[in-house]
């Protein structure tokens, strides 16, 4: 069973290149709340940075997180939101009366034990027009594809050390997070990746702190992985209409 304490210390703690990818992960998923302008948004899982910190949510605003210390924390920067906020300091659960426009799922899909419970839950929360926006790192990323070649990984689904320590239970790909959202009763609207990764987070901390990566070449890496193998994969949803 996942240990959220856990996760969120050791998250915490950790201090190294995923700060960064945080960064470009909220802005493909600003890009898509831009896009499709949602009246009411919910967040399942918000870490250390909510999205209405980031931009002046909806109206109506609902969060789901269970970390303690990333509830605490959204809590106080999200204080003096000017919308109707809902939040939950416990793991998502089906709230169907909490009609949201726009369903976010963020980082979040390859950690779980029950992926497919998940999926489910956010099918009987999601009305029929609801978008649901779901992203996950991506088994072909360019520095999975490297690692394979290198013999560090006999296959690029296998679990690393670092997806071991967060806890982390699936690798996914295009193919199988489609395949699983089309069999849990979602279209997949629209699809893709983003961000380039050629090496590992340590890797690519190294670099950045060293001087050898900046802004310009990070912001290249982001629209470089929208063509191949960027390092996380995203897919809109709708679900199917009923027959």
């Amino acid at each position: 069973m996942r240990d959220v304490d856990d996760y969120v210390k050791t998250y915490l703690e950790t201090g190294d290149f995923e700060h960064i990818l945080v960064r470009y992960r909220r802005r493909k998923v600003l890009e898509m709340i831009h896009k499709y302008m949602p009246a009411s948004l919910m967040e399942i899982g918000c870490g250390m940075e909510p999205l209405g910190c980031y931009y002046q949510p909806p109206k109506h605003y609902i969060l789901f997180e269970p970390g303690e210390a990333f509830f605490e924390n959204a809590m106080e920067r999200l204080k003096d939101l000017r919308c109707e906020l809902d939040a939950f300091p416990e793991p998502f659960r089906p709230v169907p009366e909490l009609h949201a426009d726009m369903i976010i799922c963020a980082g979040l899909l390859h950690e779980l034990e029950d992926p497919w419970g998940m999926l489910q839950d956010i099918y009987d929360t999601a009305g029929e027009e609801t978008i649901i926006h779901v992203n996950v790192p991506n088994a072909f990323s360019m520095h999975r594809v490297l690692a394979r070649h290198m013999g560090l990984l006999k296959d690029q689904h296998e679990l690393s050390d670092r997806n071991t320590l967060l806890q982390q239970h699936t690798v996914f790909d295009m193919d199988s997070l489609q395949s699983m959202c089309r069999f849990m009763g979602f279209n997949v609207l629209e699809s893709g990746s983003y961000f380039l990764k050629p090496f590992t987070h340590d890797q690519m901390h190294k670099m950045i702190a060293e001087g050898v990566i900046g802004e310009a070449v990070l912001d290249g890496l982001y629209h470089m992985g929208e063509e191949a193998y960027g390092c996380e994969i995203y897919v809109n949803l709708k679900k199917k209409p009923k027959q």
